[in-house]
């Protein structure tokens, strides 16, 4: 590219050489520098030619695994570009604010990068710009006032970043802007009644931010809205004509409570303008604390998806409203309102794909030969009644791992009995408990798997804690105990985000808890739970003659929706109910047959007890230990140094759990050991093959083996110590770690500082990560398998496994 034209049409030599330099920086580091096989009417670059002499006007480089900057410098000499499309690639760095002496560009799209810093507050020259796509990156800070004056603005699309404050009333001044996207991100205050300036605006999308007060009464005059949407879009709604209003509270609330992606706040009665709008194909109220919802709603006769859930509904009750009009209808959420009377003879014409109905007072027969999708589960009253009456006592305490297998209680006999089922109801064998899931996932990707999650790697199932498994619904979760002793409990609820990653900044699951019909937790967040150095919460109930217990997880549309693979819904990870105080009928003395026993066994547990605690201390039984040394990077230490730095296999010690067993940090006087204790139902022969390999290969993303021990009882491997959660923050320092492997863009997650590496060897490293912590324990690959890629004798694909789980 120079300015000789002899040859036809040509660039102007600064303007070539600027487009080089863009193109160059934008690209993988490994492949700058190199020739670049591109004319000026290629499939990337496009130009406007007159008197030989071209300009570029287009530039379009959209799902190229770029993972350059752009080059502000070079961008800014591109006076004549029209469009700059670098969608759907990895470019970090900033936004220039160059990009303000570009005067004739129409249209910037760099959404679904990992662009971070702020907005350029100074775009304001930029009169011909049409449209600006900045969607799915990092951007911080405010939004600028100064996007208020681009007068020739259409579409400006801001949605899923990190964005703070308020949302400018300047923004009013863009009279010809159609669609306003702005959900997912932190901004906070109310919706300005500027934007009710906007008599073009068909789409506004505020969802989870954290705004507050209510709608302004303004709105009633954006005659040409059909999509005002506070949660996140359905995949297939794409062409619908939308309105959603979830997502929000009614109480006024600070960034600090956000923290993250929390619901927006708005409040009050729900304004009677939006049932005028007869266009409407969508209206979704979930998660807010609106009032009584008009009656127009239901005679709205273009009306494919209604969602009225939740609502505060003024006096005692709400009666079931007739549904003559809504002819198109086809899903239907009236769940958790006030609503009586019988369901009205004018739903049985509806054609519905779903219907909800859950948490109401509803009374009367229904006719469900015309419901095509909907789950009835039968009267728990009497299913409880029925399991107790063969039963000679009644159960004092439960335990369920939700999402996992039967798994120990810390150190004792007992165990938390085994979940794991993918069903939307279950009810266990020995009829101690169910559990019955209602709602669908809002996303196709998303089915009746995705009910239980695992995110241990590599582990067997009687390895599995309560920590890496967890149940998941999509709206409502009930959890039902059957047969417990009449009196005081306590209902421990275990909580472990297994979705995302809590370093996150943005993702939040926001759900309700109910025990024995009483709301316990509002606006329940893991996230929060999490921060606060938690991860369970106990609640005190009771449980009457009818010996059940009901513990319900209810998500009421609040939070985020834009999770890795869509999972909306509550999760729990494990469940422990115990009997704190029983109710007797009275009270007698004891004999002296039994004061005696109890006496003498006083003395006789006294006596084991202090034995106990000889051994416990070392002053017995350890002399094995005592003699017996391993050695350690070149220093020697006695296996009682070594049990003693893992403070006794304390579980305050334990940093998690392998194939064979637990983990355990052991802090010795001059370095950090991992000190893995087999479980006595480890296969000896199995793990003697995984430590030939392990002490035979020396490779950079395998820890180091440095001894083992075994004998009777005591089987014992140690190994170099990294820091706990090392694999988790490589692999999840992005929200988008699995939506990335979903595109094929798993390579993202490299370093862009690393200058040279080899790309076939992290490519493995990533793809066998993920494999290990694939929730189907089917997938995971073995140690072995790990290090038959590690050492070149197979490939990923050799020991890729489908999953063949069954529901």
């Amino acid at each position: 590219m120079d300015s000789s034209c002899n040859k036809g049409p040509c660039l102007p030599a600064g303007e070539g050489k600027a487009l080089k330099t863009l193109v160059d920086k934008l690209r993988p580091q490994s492949n700058r520098g190199s020739p670049m096989n591109f004319t000026c009417f290629s499939t990337i670059v496009n130009c406007s030619c007159r008197n030989n002499v071209c300009h570029v006007t287009n530039i379009t480089i959209s799902s190229s695994k770029l993972d350059g900057f752009i080059d502000g410098e070079a961008l800014s000499k591109l006076q004549y570009l029209e469009i700059l499309d670098l969608s759907d690639n990895q470019i970090h760095g900033v936004i220039p604010p160059t990009l303000n002496n570009l005067p004739k560009l129409q249209k910037i799209d760099l959404s679904d990068n990992q662009i971070s810093g702020i907005i350029p507050p100074a775009l304001n020259n930029l009169s011909s710009l049409e449209s600006i796509f900045l969607s799915w990156n990092f951007l911080e800070g405010t939004i600028p006032r100064s996007l208020g004056q681009l007068s020739s603005l259409n579409t400006l699309d801001l949605s899923i970043n990190l964005l703070t404050g308020e949302i400018p009333a300047e923004l009013g001044n863009l009279s010809k802007l159609e669609d306003l996207e702005l959900h997912e991100n932190l901004l906070e205050g109310t919706l300005t009644p500027a934007l009710a300036k906007l008599e073009n605006l068909s789409i506004l999308t505020v969802a989870s931010n954290c705004l507050t007060g209510k709608l302004p009464n303004e709105y009633a005059n954006l005659t040409r809205l059909l999509a005002l949407q506070v949660l996140s879009p359905f995949n297939f709604l794409f062409n619908w004509v939308v309105i959603k209003l979830n997502d929000c509270l009614l109480t006024n609330i600070n960034i600090n409570q956000c923290s993250a992606v929390g619901g927006n706040n708005f409040f009050g009665q729900i304004p009677k303008y939006i049932t005028k709008w007869k266009q409407l194909q969508l209206l979704n109220l979930l998660g807010n604390e609106f009032e009584n919802p008009p009656l127009g709603f239901f005679n709205m006769p273009e009306l494919r998806y209604l969602a009225v859930s939740d609502v505060s509904i003024t006096g005692s009750s709400f009666e079931m409203p007739e549904m003559t009009r809504l002819t198109n209808i086809e899903e239907l959420d009236l769940s958790f309102n006030k609503l009586t009377g019988g369901i009205p003879k004018s739903m049985e014409n509806l054609t519905l794909d779903y219907l909800i109905l859950t948490s109401n007072m509803l009374s009367g027969n229904v006719n469900v030969s015309w419901i095509k999708k909907m789950e009835l589960a039968s009267s728990i009253s009497r299913m409880s009644k029925a399991f107790c009456q063969d039963k000679p006592h009644k159960y004092d305490s439960l335990r369920i791992n939700c999402g996992g297998s039967s798994t120990p209680v810390g150190g004792t006999e007992d165990e938390y009995e085994a979940d794991d089922h993918k069903s939307n109801f279950f009810v266990s064998s020995d009829h101690r408990w169910a559990y019955v899931c209602t709602g669908d996932f809002y996303f196709a990707e998303a089915n009746y798997k995705d009910y239980v999650l695992n995110a241990s790697c590599g582990l067997s199932p009687s390895e599995e804690t309560i920590s890496q498994t967890a149940r998941i619904c999509p709206q409502s979760l009930k959890y039902y105990a059957f047969c417990l002793q009449k009196g005081n409990y306590s209902v421990k609820l275990h909580f472990f985000e297994i979705v995302f990653s809590n370093k996150s900044k943005v993702g939040k699951r926001i759900f309700d808890i109910y025990i024995q019909g009483k709301r316990e937790r509002k606006d329940f967040s893991i996230k929060d739970l999490k921060a606060s150095d938690k991860s369970s919460i106990d609640i005190n109930t009771s449980v009457h003659e009818d010996s059940l217990l009901t513990i319900h997880f209810f998500w009421a549309g609040k939070g985020s929706t834009y999770l890795p693979n869509n999972l909306n819904g509550p999760l729990i990870s494990a469940i422990n109910v115990t009997l704190v105080n029983p109710v007797t009928k009275g009270r007698r003395g004891l004999s002296a047959g039994q004061i005696i026993g109890i006496v003498v066994g006083s003395v006789l547990a006294a006596s084991l007890l202090l034995l106990a605690f000889m051994w416990r201390i070392g002053w017995i039984g350890d002399r094995e230990l005592r003699v017996t040394s391993v050695k350690l990077r070149d220093k020697w230490y006695t296996l009682k140094q070594v049990k003693d730095a893992t403070r006794n296999f304390s579980p305050r010690n334990q940093i998690g759990q392998g194939r064979f067993g637990i983990v355990y940090k052991a802090e010795l006087p001059d370095q950090t050991v991992a000190v893995k204790k087999l479980s006595l139902q480890s296969n000896l022969d199995q793990v003697g093959t995984e430590v030939y390999a392990l002490k035979n290969l020396k490779h950079d993303n395998l820890v180091e083996l440095l001894d083992a021990y075994s004998k009777k009882d005591l089987n014992l491997l140690i190994y170099e110590y990294m820091e706990r959660g090392s694999l988790e923050k490589a692999l999840f320092v992005l929200l988008q770690a699995c939506y990335l492997q979903a595109k094929g863009r798993l390579m993202d997650l490299v370093d862009k500082k690393l200058s040279t590496y080899n790309w076939q060897q992290a490519h493995d490293i990533l793809h066998l990560a993920m494999m290990c912590v694939d929730q189907s324990p089917a997938v995971r690959p073995t140690m072995s398998e790990v290090v038959s890629v590690l050492e070149g004798e197979k490939n990923i694909q050799q020991i890729s496994k489908a999953d063949t789980s069954s529901a």
